[in-house]
């Protein structure tokens, strides 16, 4: 797992629980203060110690974690890549070249570290399918993204999640103003 995620992570429970609290997870999964270069990757079992000791601390799924961090990371993401993003685009066209920008930036830097795979395709202007296949299950990180995305770009967006744990597919849907315009 790359080093930024612990960080962002960590950012993540201090700004929402505390310093107390992420003493408390980190010591409490066996860590401790451990410091995690930004640049450095490192095993993901350490991330799932974190990820459990924080579900287990608030009481809520890991989904909702993940969800949650995936919408407070995605500031971070657009400032990180923003010489990536076109002016142009809308919140879809930035979903359809989310993996071009993330991961093709991850695997050029980080070589050692096991990105997930995305099958991206676009089906007009309103809709987009996103297959995930990964050893991890992180596919509701990816749904806090995409969410994001959407309120970045002022957009309402539905998400389904369909598949097994490891190979499933997200299918976004943009929702137009049906409102009819009164001339």
């Amino acid at each position: 797992m790359h080093g930024i995620i612990f960080k962002q992570l960590f950012q993540f429970v201090r700004e929402n629980h505390g310093q107390k609290a992420l003493k408390e997870i980190l010591y409490g999964c066996g860590l401790g203060m451990k410091y995690y270069d930004p640049t450095q990757a490192y095993p993901d079992h350490e991330v799932e110690q974190i990820l459990d000791a924080v579900c287990k601390m608030l009481g809520v799924s890991r989904d909702s974690v993940l969800e949650a961090f995936g919408q407070y990371i995605t500031p971070s993401l657009y400032k990180r890549f923003s010489a990536f993003i076109r002016e142009e685009w809308d919140a879809m066209d930035l979903i359809e070249n989310i993996e071009v920008m993330i991961y093709g930036s991850v695997k050029t830097t980080q070589n050692n570290v096991a990105s997930p795979t995305l099958i991206i395709n676009r089906k007009g202007k309103d809709e987009i399918t996103i297959s995930y296949t990964s050893k991890r299950d992180a596919l509701a990180f990816g749904i806090g993204i995409v969410r994001a995305i959407g309120k970045h770009y002022n957009t309402k967006l539905t998400i389904k999640r369909s598949g097994a744990t490891g190979n499933e597919v997200l299918t976004i849907k943009r929702v137009r103003n049906t409102t009819p315009v009164l001339s």
